[in-house]
């Protein structure tokens, strides 16, 4: 969405529009704007990249591409994917973030949450929707929701 009324910004954000540019910009500001989609674009491509997490038993190599939420709790972290039920996992949070930290598509909005920005369907309120069947919900913080809205929208540009 390009205006540049702020009004259209908001409006923006409370349907749910993920990038935004306030009128007039200027052909730098432009081609910031799609060097960042192309890196998106570029991250979003991490179908075959995996992360291996044990439990008692053996070990589950999950697509990146397909993790939504990581909510860590002490030692324990819980993986919320699109496909399946969420599963809780005996690690820290600090260790996951470490082996996630070169994809740009995840974002640590809390000391215990960690998402996928490519899977987020739809932000409305203080509530996240993710994709994925079943969907996946997560109710954030009005600052987290604004760490959100700023990584998604890309307002520093």
């Amino acid at each position: 969405i390009i205006s540049s009324d702020p009004k259209i910004a908001q409006f923006a954000w409370k349907v749910g529009a993920f990038h935004f540019m306030e009128f007039p910009f200027t052909i730098a500001q432009l081609k910031v704007l799609k060097q960042k989609f192309e890196e998106v674009k570029l991250t979003s491509k991490l179908v075959n990249k995996k992360i291996r997490l044990g439990y008692t038993g053996g070990y589950d190599f999950i697509p990146l591409c397909e993790i939504n939420i990581i909510l860590g709790q002490g030692d324990y972290v819980t993986l919320y994917r699109q496909s399946i039920k969420s599963k809780t996992y005996t690690y820290r949070i600090s260790k996951i973030e470490k082996v996630i930290e070169s994809h740009f598509n995840f974002i640590k909005l809390t000391k215990s949450i960690i998402i996928n920005i490519n899977n987020v369907a739809q932000i409305s309120g203080n509530l996240v929707k993710f994709t994925g069947n079943p969907s996946t919900s997560l109710e954030l913080s009005p600052r987290a929701i604004k760490t959100l809205k700023d990584e998604l929208l890309w307002i520093n540009i």
